[in-house]
């Protein structure tokens, strides 16, 4: 239990807050709410601890299973996130359990939360219905296709350095390139700006239908593997009003890894990261519209490749079993 003011708020306390979180543990209790989740405030600020969350993140062994938490009324509710960790990295479910009302506090407004720790790591309040959860989602669920849409799923392997790759629901590879930014800041400014022109590129294609009807390319999925705060600029990259449709989507490496590698293939990072360039040839020649893919494959834009690909299988625009071909000893076909 970490008390008020050891989370930031004091800087009498800021540099003690490592010191009093355990190397791991299965619950932790701190005032206030780690920073940019369930800490948005009346004014619309983000007033969560960057030096509590920062702290988790280092943790030298696994994050808490459950993160109970207050401080921001506004914030009342319930989130999954995966915190990255110098050894390994589970699910967090973030509780906060703020119960007084909105703005400067006066009175209560509602209850106690109770979290019911199951086998399924659910949570109910007293009545037992599920309580509402921010906007970030971690699990795709198939969206209403309208007639004349074609849907969009948008890939994206987490870094500074990193890949993209844009599929349709047909199953297509429309496009993927390796990315790069100059800073977090510069990720925050540039990833919305990313999203608008990729899918106002494929739009301005002008795609016509079997009926002959102008096809519109909305975008449905923002599928970003990986947590922490660069994340977060993907997940606030949806803040603005044309895009609060887009479900964001967080794959684990080992998700994708799990479908599409060989035990062998994941042995090390290394094997994952020389299986996702062969597995991306072979996605690119066999789903994309670009023709293979001509010398070295970039090892980000190859993983947001083949996890775009594993995700497009999951939404049910890719059927193919197995999902990649392989020679009779194992090795990945890739073309000549």
């Amino acid at each position: 239990c970490v008390p008020y003011g050891h989370g930031g708020f004091s800087s009498k306390y800021k540099r003690s807050t490592s010191s009093l979180l355990p190397s791991t543990c299965d619950i932790l209790a701190t005032h206030e709410p780690p920073k940019n989740i369930l800490d948005r405030c009346l004014s619309g600020e983000k007033a969560g601890s960057s030096s509590l969350r920062t702290a988790v993140e280092n943790m030298k062994g696994l994050p808490p299973k459950l993160w109970v938490c207050g401080h921001i009324h506004e914030g009342r509710g319930a989130v999954r996130t995966t915190f990255g960790t110098q050894r390994d990295t589970r699910e967090t479910l973030i509780v906060n359990a703020s119960n007084a009302n909105p703005g400067r506090a006066n009175h209560l407004v509602y209850g106690p939360i109770v979290v019911d720790v199951s086998s399924k790591d659910e949570i109910t309040d007293g009545s037992k219905k599920p309580i509402a959860q921010e906007k970030r989602t971690f699990r795709a669920q198939k969206r209403e296709k309208q007639e004349g849409e074609q849907e969009l799923l948008l890939a994206i392997d987490l870094g500074l350095r990193c890949g993209a790759s844009l599929f349709d629901d047909t199953g297509k590879l429309l496009r993927y390139e390796q990315l790069r930014f100059a800073d977090e800041e510069d990720l925050h400014k540039r990833a919305p700006e990313l999203i608008d022109s990729w899918r106002n590129d494929i739009n301005a294609e002008n795609s016509i239908d079997s009926n002959g009807l102008e096809i519109k390319n909305i975008l449905s999925y923002l599928a970003v593997e990986g947590g922490g705060h660069l994340f977060d600029a993907w997940e606030s990259s949806l803040d603005s009003e044309d895009k609060k449709d887009i479900q964001l989507v967080s794959v684990r490496p080992e998700e994708w890894r799990s479908h599409l590698l060989t035990p062998k293939e994941r042995a090390s990072s290394r094997s994952c990261k020389e299986a996702a360039r062969l597995i991306a040839r072979q996605v690119v020649s066999d789903f994309g519209l670009m023709g293979d893919h001509k010398g070295r494959f970039k090892t980000d834009a190859a993983e947001s490749v083949a996890m775009g690909y594993f995700m497009a299988n999951h939404l049910g625009w890719i059927e193919r079993k197995p999902l990649i071909s392989r020679y009779s000893n194992g090795k990945v076909i890739v073309p000549r």
